[in-house]
């Protein structure tokens, strides 16, 4: 926590944790992240094809694709369109950012994503009664937690250098998980993963100034690219 007490550093943390006045500098600031965003994925991307794909070897575009592919078994286009673009939006937004601000609410949002992790692990039933009974689950535990945090304080927890050591944590943990993102796993996916790292500090941002209903919204329009892509390519 020492470094959050150089004035530099304190400084910029004010700066990116105030939030924008009016609905028309949260859609600016939700743009230009996105944009910004998009750049530096393009950038990454471009650098890890060349790299990794002609010097060492490892198809990253198309190990990816044939992982999404993959992933469809017999299910529909649209069935992935649901599930890539809505679904895991917003499941992994409640999972990861809703617990960057410690608060009941959002520890009962954190909570109500988690049977979208379990319930797949335990069962083995067809992709869309998997997805109505996790939303289903996951209301009731959002209910229940909220009950039972009834007299839970978290305003000990509500400060800066707490919000910004989650908003690293999770950020690295939503890049560390996409790593399954990936039929070959093996010590190069690790660079692989470095824009998910980084789209985890956009959301975060987006998060922490607008709310979790951007961040969600970033989210499914940064998915949508890649989804229509392969779309169209099966």
């Amino acid at each position: 926590m020492a470094l959050f007490r150089i004035p530099k550093i304190r400084n910029l943390m004010n700066c990116l944790l105030s939030k924008p006045s009016t609905f028309t500098n949260k859609i600016i600031l939700l743009v230009t992240t996105l944009v910004a965003l998009y750049a530096v994925h393009f950038i990454l991307f471009y650098v890890q094809e060349q790299w990794l794909n002609e010097f060492i070897g490892f198809k990253t575009e198309s190990n990816y694709r044939d992982r999404l592919i993959y992933s469809l078994g017999d299910h529909s286009i649209l069935h992935l369109v649901i599930i890539s673009t809505l679904a895991i939006p917003i499941w992994e937004e409640l999972f990861f950012r809703s617990c960057i601000i410690f608060s009941r609410k959002n520890m009962s949002l954190f909570l109500s994503a988690v049977p979208f992790i379990i319930l797949p692990r335990i069962i083995n039933i067809p992709g869309y009664i998997m997805l109505i009974s996790s939303i289903t689950l996951g209301l009731i535990v959002y209910k229940t937690s909220f009950i039972l945090l009834n007299k839970c304080n978290f305003s000990h927890l509500q400060n800066k250098k707490i919000t910004m050591t989650m908003v690293i944590l999770t950020s690295f943990a939503f890049g560390f998980g996409h790593i399954f993102n990936y039929q070959s796993i093996n010590i190069y996916s690790i660079i692989l993963i470095i824009p998910n790292i980084i789209a985890g500090f956009a959301f975060s941002y987006v998060r922490i100034k607008n709310g979790l209903t951007w961040s969600i919204t970033m989210h499914i329009i940064n998915n949508l690219p890649g989804i229509i892509t392969i779309s169209i390519e099966t």
